[in-house]
């Protein structure tokens, strides 16, 4: 039974497509470069992913290596697999693509194929039956949450492996490992040609977006209250220790002017139209505000609230206060910095060209020099270099209020909290042997 001294922990994977590659190599800087799927798992209760996310899940189900699975992310096409230009549907996406500038690029069905390729061990089991496979494989449980969108029925769908979970509201999923973060995986509009379909379903309510349609591209809300759900009073908010870890977020000021050398580093206000709104549409899965669903999830765990709309629960605030973080966020902020004259700047580490190009990268990122340039970003936030993002800040001036403003900071604040728990626990265990 999970207590302050043997908590329940959950990491949450953001989705964001090819930019999942940055949660891994968070992942690294964490557990090592070349640990192994399970090793990961055995330290967590529950996992809840959505889209690119979900297929990190995938692969630490299967027990890749996080080299493995960032050398996939970085060099496969299979994630991504080309829609057949040579049929009707393929010739009229290429030409919206090409003259109205949005529409589909890729084969959902084919996806499903190179998903099963990609965990040939567990991606046929049902979702509901992993865990079991797991424990004998890693001697612990370690239970799975991953977000849909149900197309016909136009609402959430939550594939989870615990099939007596009370946070359900019909039966267990009939969905494979795979069939769940296809589900999961499956962007609309301008990536995907068709929603994904699970086998063995009625035709209705067997049709799904990727999860982020749901507004959990973060999914840390839904895991906290998973984990909350099935406690029942006997899981409190103090048991819990939430590790979330995002794929980046584009922040840039508004303003109603810009220089010739802050165009690419600001936005001004949009101009509305049918065609930009479909663009808008498209590209907002990969949002996530920073006082959205991390920050409900931080109150939601008895986390430290500022006492005053002014103050600040920074890391220095948070390392003394007496109550102990137990949600940590770890995601890298795309966002210009303001130099000494009050002029916005790319970040440190990043040229102006490569911050506008980075600000531009769609989440199935096409060409090389896409990815290398995550990669750079990636490895500018783990080095501090790049910001990372609060839990709560002013959305207006960006004044911080809650959180861990670089990497190393949120990295620390959890192995310190993993530290403390360790040594409680042996405490205890200790005591109980004598």
């Amino acid at each position: 039974m999970p207590s302050p001294r043997n908590p329940y922990r959950i990491l949450c994977l953001d989705g964001g497509g090819r930019w999942s590659l940055i949660s891994i190599m968070a992942l690294q800087a964490i557990f090592g470069e070349r640990a192994k799927g399970h090793d990961i798992l055995k330290g967590f209760d529950l996992v809840a992913a959505n889209s690119g996310g979900s297929i990190v899940l995938g692969g630490l189900a299967e027990n890749k290596s996080l080299a493995e699975l960032l050398d996939l992310f970085c060099t496969s096409q299979r994630l991504f697999p080309r829609e057949p230009l040579f049929t009707l549907a393929g010739l009229a996406h290429s030409l919206s693509r090409r003259f109205l500038h949005f529409g589909p690029k890729y084969d959902t069905a084919t996806k499903l194929d190179r998903l099963q390729e990609l965990m040939p061990e567990y991606g046929s089991t049902n979702l509901i039956d992993v865990p079991e496979r797991l424990q004998r494989a890693i001697g612990t449980t370690t239970h799975f949450l991953i977000v849909g969108f149900d197309y016909d029925w136009k609402r959430a769908k939550f594939f989870r492996s615990n099939a007596e979970s009370l946070a359900n509201a019909s039966g267990p999923t009939t969905a494979t490992l795979a069939e769940a973060v296809h589900a999961s995986s499956t962007a609309p509009v301008n990536y995907f040609n068709a929603p994904a379909r699970i086998a063995g379903r009625v035709n209705k309510g067997n049709r799904f977006w990727d999860g982020a349609v749901t507004g959990h591209n973060n999914p840390v809300l839904a895991a906290v209250t998973e984990a909350l759900a099935n406690g029942q009073g006997s899981l409190q908010h103090r048991d819990i220790r939430v590790l979330s870890i995002g794929t980046g977020t584009v922040s840039l000021p508004v303003v109603e002017k810009r220089s010739r050398k802050e165009r690419g580093l600001v936005n001004l206000p949009e101009a509305l139209g049918l065609t930009h709104d479909l663009m808008e549409l498209s590209a907002s899965i990969l949002d996530d505000p920073p006082d959205a669903a991390t920050f409900e999830a931080w109150v939601m765990l008895g986390n430290p609230i500022p006492a005053a709309h002014t103050d600040k629960l920074l890391a220095e605030e948070l390392q003394g206060h007496p109550r102990q973080v137990n949600l940590v966020r770890m995601n890298p902020l795309v966002r210009p910095r303001l130099d000494p004259t009050k002029n916005w700047i790319p970040p440190d580490g990043l040229t102006l060209q490569e911050f506008r190009q980075l600000t531009n990268i769609e989440l199935d990122a096409r060409v090389p020099e896409d990815v290398s340039l995550l990669v750079k970003f990636a490895h500018a936030w783990l080095s501090d270099r790049a910001g990372n993002q609060l839990i709560r800040e002013n959305p207006y001036t960006f004044e911080p209020r809650i959180g861990h403003t670089i990497f190393s900071q949120a990295r620390d604040t959890w192995m310190e909290r993993e530290r403390v728990d360790r040594a409680a626990w042996h405490s205890d265990a200790s005591r109980l042997g004598a």
